[in-house]
């Protein structure tokens, strides 16, 4: 999986070979910067990889409720453009 497709709530692998959940998607500076959080609780990291990298995806989040509101958005005729997203 590229990392353009990784959105909050998703795990990822580290370099460090832990697992990481996906808290934070912000659009900066024209890039995408990502806030992880180890899942063993001992970190966190900040990150900006660029969009084409290869990403060890552990698990997908649950993103029905996204997936249900961007449907309904357009499907009324909104044009919905997302900045970022972000899970406590």
């Amino acid at each position: 999986m590229k990392w353009l497709n990784v959105h909050v709530d998703d795990v990822v692998l580290g370099a460090d070979q832990h697992e990481y959940a996906v808290r934070e998607r912000t659009l900066r500076a024209g890039r995408d910067w990502f806030r992880l959080e180890r899942l063993d609780g001992t970190g966190a990291i900040s990150c900006s990889p660029p969009p084409q990298d290869e990403a060890t995806l552990v698990r997908r989040g649950d993103h029905s409720a996204e997936a249900a509101a961007f449907t309904a958005f357009t499907g009324a005729g909104f044009t919905v453009g997302i900045l970022g997203e972000h899970r406590e």
